[in-house]
């Protein structure tokens, strides 16, 4: 986080599509919660995992989720086309 934006990372080994639906819900939660105690910054959202699935990686990039894969001995963030903010 910062002063303008907050970032939400769900973190799986595995992750499936409904655990991306799960994590959007609970942006929206926190988005509801920082309404209630006056804090504007945006929240975006990400998706981190060992092993992503082609299905699993468009999906979450569809919905404006950044992706957290491991490359190597690091990682890639890879940005969706269109980021989404909460």
């Amino acid at each position: 986080e910062d002063k303008n934006t907050i970032m939400a990372v769900e973190a799986k080994s595995t992750p499936l599509i409904a655990h991306i639906y799960a994590h959007i819900e609970r942006i929206g939660f926190l988005r509801e919660y920082l309404d209630r105690k006056g804090d504007a910054r945006r929240c975006q959202g990400a998706l981190a995992g060992i092993v992503i699935s082609g299905e699993v990686r468009d999906f979450a990039l569809k919905k404006g989720l950044f992706l957290i894969e491991p490359s190597g001995k690091t990682s890639v963030i890879t940005a969706p086309p269109a980021v989404k903010s909460w």
